[in-house]
């Protein structure tokens, strides 16, 4: 049993002397850059001063229009500030730079920055406010006073929490980029257990309280299951701190995450695992961005993968599908190689860096088997913790664990933009039986191991179909008659997706850019509510001019309005009879494709108050290719199912 303490700390004004600003509890530590914060009143008034010990090249001072330079000592002489900004190697010496700052911190704005403050909480996030050095890694020793009525966290592993003199106080030790520092304050109330000889925090809001068991018990279940497949936990705590902003951070010991979302059940599966996990992929190993950021590959590889293997039925395969349809959806100018990934957040690469790189670690593993992967992991964790690495390390480890040369596959898949192209080209039974299967691909040849399912009168046989150059085939003994072939049918391979293989989705207009809203009357009183609903879907520009009929392109159209002017509008557009799920509900939206390909999103409403609240949560269904609602409620969704799939073979 998990036992919860409770610490709510009140508490008044006190500041250190600057003789006692970093205190002896980092004594045991290998010290590279001291660090002090101190929130000096209620407005977001703060004093950081920071030692480096043993300066590496030049040092920047920060260039914050909301922060000033105070004092400034080299090897412990008051010097002036340099006009240029910078420290040189040469003035400095080597010789420890104390520098004094203050400001006050910019009110939190709708649009995040990396520092803000608001009494809710406050946070420093990054290395902009910070004069840093050119040495990669650094063991930092922070430390936070904190206002009354106000407690504070870091990233790294925490040594001390005190209340002192009215005043309280918390250190911590992190060894990383000064770019990985996250610094939290707010009016928290903290949970704490231990788990694994670690101590577990929440650092919540009162009215979030209740959250914090649930969270505390999921955090020291993840950490459990990634140290038994990489390594040791890298830090001796980990927190999970609400934020007053819409973000989900993972940084070295703790996750910054969105009060507003804290409560989702959502939270504390896979972006809760993802977040932990962080600590070792991205902090604890730290990632060479000149060469490609893997980290969050694999980070969502290794937790929102396996929790969805782990699930069963076909959550895996969905999402690896979805992944596909991304990098499907990508504009051509975005569909670059891995090695160009060198982002540590969400942007529109994410499809490339996220999607892309997990799947590049299910075929790896595909290829060199899971036990061989799951030793290279722990190597490559092992041989470089707190070290900075890049996909040739990668490389290197899975290489040693497998005894043969991988770099024919790391080349193929981390250079080049796009994804191959492949298809099945024939598929017959001999006349001896065996069934004759030829699949091809385009240009560039990639080297695959395609899987195949041949579907006979008694079972299913899985069979590979080794893949190199612009074709090849493959004559498979049959267990039974044949009834069906499907090539790659659990989305297996990073490739490209051919048009019909997929059911059409919501996100397949909703999020397209070139999507047009056709022009068609409509009954009376739906024209606001139509044009306020299309306003909110992210493919039409609130300028985005209507279209006529007869003026329409082949991508995607939104037709939006009242139940039978949209019913008798989709009869003229689409020659198959409509589908049941289009009368469903008193509001309903879906997505159905012609023959030639073209993607049409359809929205409808039996009256204008349904366009509003039933339909607000459209965005949300985005993976579906329809969804209906009543009195704001969902009622149904799901996906069509795919008839004509050019990776399906029928042989009956």
């Amino acid at each position: 049993m998990i036992r919860f303490v409770v610490f709510i700390v009140a508490i008044c004004l006190w500041q250190a002397p600057a003789s006692t600003v970093f205190a002896d509890e980092f004594a045991s530590e290998t010290v590279t850059q001291e660090i002090h914060v101190t929130m000096t009143g209620d407005d977001g008034d703060v004093r950081i001063t920071t030692r480096i010990m043993a300066p590496q090249g030049p040092i920047l001072l920060p260039r914050e229009d909301w922060l000033r330079v105070t004092d400034m000592e080299l090897g412990g002489e008051t010097t002036p500030q340099p006009d240029t900004g910078e420290i040189s190697a040469d003035r400095h010496g080597g010789k420890p730079v104390y520098v004094t700052l203050e400001g006050r911190l910019p009110p939190l704005e709708r649009a995040p920055r990396a520092v803000a403050f608001s009494p809710e909480g406050s946070y420093l996030i990054g290395s902009d406010w910070l004069p840093t050095d050119e040495r990669a890694l650094h063991v930092f020793a922070i430390t936070i006073d904190t206002p009354a009525a106000q407690t504070a966290v870091a990233t790294g592993s925490r040594i001390a929490a005190r209340t002192e003199e009215g005043r309280y106080r918390t250190s911590f030790s992190f060894e990383g980029r000064a770019s990985g520092i996250g610094i939290f304050t707010g009016r928290y109330d903290i949970h704490e257990t231990q788990s694994g000889g670690r101590d577990l925090r929440t650092y919540f809001g009162a009215t979030d309280a209740s959250l914090s068991e649930a969270y505390l018990t999921a955090s020291a279940g993840y950490i459990e299951q990634f140290e038994s497949r990489i390594g040791p936990y890298p830090y001796a705590s980990f927190s999970v701190v609400s934020a007053p902003i819409p973000v989900g951070l993972g940084f070295a010991g703790l996750t910054y995450v969105s009060q507003s979302i804290l409560a989702h059940p959502y939270m504390r599966g896979r972006s809760l695992a993802h977040e932990v996990l962080h600590s070792w992929w991205g902090n604890a190993v730290a990632v060479d961005y000149a060469s490609g950021n893997w980290a969050e590959g694999l980070t969502t590889f290794q937790a929102d993968h396996a929790l969805a293997e782990a699930e069963g039925g076909d959550a895996a395969r969905k999402m690896r599908l979805d992944w596909l349809r991304a990098l499907a959806d990508l504009p051509s100018d975005d569909n670059r190689p891995l090695t160009a990934f060198r982002s540590s957040s969400h942007d529109g690469q994410q499809a490339v860096g996220y999607g892309k790189a997990a799947l590049v670690f299910h075929m790896l593993r595909d290829e060199i088997g899971a036990a061989a992967f799951d030793n290279a992991i722990q190597g490559f964790y092992a041989a470089q913790m707190h070290q900075v690495a890049g996909w040739d390390d990668l490389r290197v480890a899975f290489e040693e664990a497998a005894g043969r040369d991988l770099g024919w596959f790391f080349d193929q898949w981390l250079t080049r933009s796009g994804l191959p192209e492949i298809s099945l080209s024939g598929a017959a039974v001999q006349d001896d039986g065996t069934l004759r299967l030829t699949l091809e691909q385009t240009a560039p040849h990639y080297r695959l191991r395609v899987p195949v399912r041949v579907d006979t009168k008694t079972g299913a046989q899985l069979e590979t179909v080794d893949l190199r150059s612009g074709s090849a085939s493959l004559d498979i003994p049959l267990s039974g008659e044949a009834t069906k072939v499907t090539v790659d049918p659990n989305f297996d391979l990073a490739r490209l997706l051919l048009a019909a293989e997929t059911a059409p989705i919501l996100a397949d207009a909703m999020f397209d850019p070139a999507l047009q809203r056709l022009e068609m009357a409509v009954a009376q009183g739906f024209d606001e509510p139509a044009t306020r609903l299309a306003g909110r879907i992210p493919g039409l520009a609130k300028d985005k001019a209507g279209v006529a009929p007869e003026d329409m392109t082949s991508d995607p159209v939104a037709v939006i309005g009242d139940t039978a002017s949209v019913a008798a509008m989709r009869d003229r557009l689409i020659a198959a009879p409509s589908p049941p799920e289009s009368r469903a509900g008193t509001a309903r939206g879906w997505a159905e494709r012609t023959p030639s390909g073209q993607v049409f999103l359809f929205i409808s409403g039996d009256s204008p108050e349904d366009m509003g609240a039933n339909l607000e949560k459209l965005a949300f269904f985005g993976q579906r290719s329809f969804v209906a609602f009543e009195d704001g409620q969902q009622v149904s969704a799901g996906n069509w199912p795919v008839l004509n799939s050019p990776m399906v073979r029928d042989l009956k």
